[in-house]
């Protein structure tokens, strides 16, 4: 759910303040695996994205496989 948001935060912020979000990301979550893409899978904030991934549950992995 707060992926959604802040997927759907990250669209709606303007090119020059995306510097700034992952600025942000970087601080809240050092070790995170983020990866942010809009409609036409332009990446807009990246970190870590290239390590390999566990999710923490089946759920995860549903909503992996059906957005991948």
């Amino acid at each position: 759910m707060w992926s959604r948001l802040l997927a759907v935060a990250l669209l709606l912020l303007p090119t020059p303040t995306l510097a700034d979000v992952k600025e942000k990301v970087a601080a809240l979550a050092p070790s995170g695996v983020v990866l942010v893409v809009d409609l036409e899978g332009s990446e807009l904030v990246a970190q870590n994205a290239d390590e390999p991934f566990v999710p923490a549950s089946c759920s995860t992995c549903a909503e992996a496989a059906i957005l991948s």
